[in-house]
Formats: C-alpha cells, sequence, structure tokens
C-alpha cells in the first residue's frame, strides 16, 4: 500500500530509527519484541509517557500496533502535537497505519484544532481505503465540525455506509453549537426516521440548550415527554438530561416547570443547582434565587459551590442592594479560598 506524499513538516528529531529483523527470526526475538510491546502498554496504562515513548525509541521494528498505542494515550491526555509528530514518525518509518491509528490521531488535530494536519491525514485514509470505517468516519466528522468546516463533515456524513448514534451525534452536536437551529432540528428527524435511531443521552444533551437558545418551548416540551418514555436509567444520564431540561425551561421563563424537572432528581450536582438559581436571576426573582443558593449551601456545603452559583448570587446582592448579605457572601469567598473569588469577581463584572 503506497502513501501519498505527505505534507506535514517532518521533525528530524520526531524520527524512529527502524531495525528491520533478520530473515527467519527466531521464537526467543518474537517473544522479546513481545517483550517490549508490554513493557511500552504498562507504561502507557500507568501515564508515564515519557518513558513509553523512551521504549518506543528503543523498539527494534515497532509495528502500528506499538505506535497505536502512544498515538491513543496522546490524542487522550495530551500533548495533542505529541500525537501528530509520533504519526509522522510512523509515516516516515513506512509504518502503515490502520483503522486504529486513524481515528486516534484526528482526535487529537480536532483537539487543537489543527485542520491542516486533519486534512492531510483525511488523505492518507483515503488511500488506505479507510475513509468510511464508522470510527474513522466519525472521527472525520468531529474534526471538521470543531473547524466549523460543515461542507466536508457532512461529505463524510454521507458517504458512511452504516451510521450509528454516535455519527449522528456528531453532526447533530456541530449544527447545536454553532446555533444551527433549523439544521439541528432536520437532522434529529431524519436520524429517527432514515436510520430508525432512538436519540440516546448525548443527543438530547446537544440539543436541549439549542432549544433554550431560540426559546422553543413546545419543541423542549416534546423532549421532555421524549425523556419521561426512555426511562433513562443511568444516574449519570438523569443529571446530564435533568440538567439540559431545567436550564431550557428557565431560559424559556418557565421556572414553575423548571422547579419540577429539579425537585424530580434524584441526584443533582453544582451545575444543577447553578442553573435553577440562574433561572430564578434571569427571571429577576432574586430573593428566591438567594434562598435557592442557601439551600445549596446547606445541602452540599462547599463542595456545590461553583463560580456560577458565585456570580449568580453577587448579582442578587448589586441588585437588592443588600450589604448584609453581601458581606456573608464575602466571608464565604474568603473561607472558600481566591479561586472562586476571583473567578466571580470576574463573571460579576
Amino acid at each position: 500500500m503506497r502513501l501519498p506524499r505527505v505534507h506535514l513538516r517532518l521533525s528530524s528529531t520526531a524520527a524512529v530509527r527502524v531495525h528491520p529483523p533478520p530473515f527467519g527470526a527466531t521464537s526467543h526475538e518474537v517473544k522479546d519484541k513481545k517483550g517490549w510491546q508490554l513493557e511500552l502498554e504498562q507504561h502507557v496504562a500507568l501515564g508515564q509517557l515519557a518513558s513509553a515513548r523512551q521504549v518506543l525509541d528503543r523498539f527494534p521494528a515497532p509495528d502500528a500496533r506499538a505506535y497505536n498505542s502512544l498515538i491513543r494515550a496522546y490524542s487522550w491526555r495530551g500533548p495533542f502535537h505529541a500525537a501528530i509528530d509520533l504519526y509522522r514518525s510512523m509515516l516516515h518509518c513506512r509504518v502503515a497505519p490502520n483503522k486504529y491509528t486513524f481515528p486516534f490521531v484526528l482526535k487529537a488535530c480536532s483537539a487543537l484544532p489543527d485542520l491542516r494536519s486533519g486534512r492531510a491525514v483525511h488523505a492518507h485514509a483515503v488511500a488506505a481505503g479507510l475513509h468510511t470505517d464508522l470510527f474513522v468516519s466519525t472521527a472525520l466528522i468531529d474534526l471538521y465540525i470543531r473547524c466549523a468546516r460543515f461542507g466536508p463533515a457532512a461529505n463524510v456524513f454521507a458517504k458512511m455506509p452504516t451510521r450509528d448514534v454516535v455519527a449522528w451525534n456528531a453532526m447533530l452536536a456541530g449544527y447545536a453549537q454553532h446555533g444551527m437551529y433549523q439544521h439541528a432540528i432536520a437532522h434529529l428527524l431524519d436520524m429517527q426516521a432514515h436510520d430508525c435511531l432512538r436519540p440516546n443521552a448525548s443527543t438530547l444533551v446537544s440539543l436541549l440548550p439549542l432549544l433554550a437558545q431560540h426559546e422553543a418551548l413546545s419543541q423542549g416540551t416534546s423532549v421532555h415527554a421524549y425523556c419521561l418514555r426512555a426511562c433513562l436509567d443511568k444516574k449519570e444520564e438523569q443529571v446530564l438530561v435533568g440538567t439540559a431540561l431545567l436550564d431550557m425551561y428557565a431560559k424559556c421563563k418557565h421556572l414553575v416547570y423548571a422547579c419540577r424537572v429539579f425537585h424530580g432528581m434524584p441526584v443533582r450536582n453544582e451545575v444543577t443547582w447553578s442553573a435553577l438559581i440562574g433561572g430564578f436571576v434571569l427571571c429577576d426573582r432574586m430573593v428566591q434565587a438567594f434562598s435557592l443558593f442557601k439551600d445549596m449551601l446547606a445541602q452540599g456545603g462547599l463542595c456545590f459551590l461553583s463560580s456560577t452559583s458565585v456570580a449568580s448570587a453577587l448579582r442578587v446582592c448589586a441588585s437588592l442592594a443588600d450589604v448584609p448579605m453581601g458581606t456573608q457572601l464575602h466571608a464565604l469567598l474568603a473561607k472558600s479560598g481566591d479561586v472562586y473569588k476571583r473567578q466571580a469577581a470576574c463573571f460579576a463584572c
């Protein structure tokens, strides 16, 4: 398999020296190679990526699996540019990337974001005949969406022979993040009609902020009804979707529904509390907002305290011109540390 000429700058320090194994390698040499791979993966598992890279540099004739182990680690933990540099070294040493390599390096390109490198990787995937692989295509969609290149993202999506809910969600999240309301709604309807897929928690969490932004209450209540039918079981899903629902109702200025969602949630976190407090502030219900803030502290202490909730409380104090209340909040900030104090001051400004 021949890959196209690499259009990425190759760093001489990134190249890995390769010594091809002699013809008729013995079982001892094969076992030794497995030992190198095991050592590499152990360092990766422990998060010792610098040591893992040293092992790879000494690895006799590393294969795609060896490169993939470290590229994957870089793409998840960073530094992301190290994943791309290692991919360059892989090509320079004429080790052919496989269907696992491309999603890892594309994830790093998305994180930076590095559109130029991502396009080069896309070309390599096409040359390898792997561009329509489910995971490669989804990674490409995520890259183009993050770089606001909806045309290429839609082209990749259209050429996928099969699509799962993750691929559909990648496109939907992109439309939602860029405020493309009509595109997002049409995409959601196509998802249910063409591939008969049910929206999951990620779908709903992507869609609900867009509905809140456009104050699309009727669509929001439809999503709420779907959530009740879907019976989300995982606590993490319940917290994420419940918080997104109450935030949507609050921004549509329907605090009664927001409170119903809030009180019906078995588990709440600091984001949940902040969303509801912010909704009361948005509706100019300052006394109730500060009462909620005190309830939050009473139930969770400082662990529920966030920069957003503190900023809302400061707005309440400023609106009510309540100096004693502001003094109490100042004392709380001093007790919780300078970090929240600085963040809240920035929000209040």
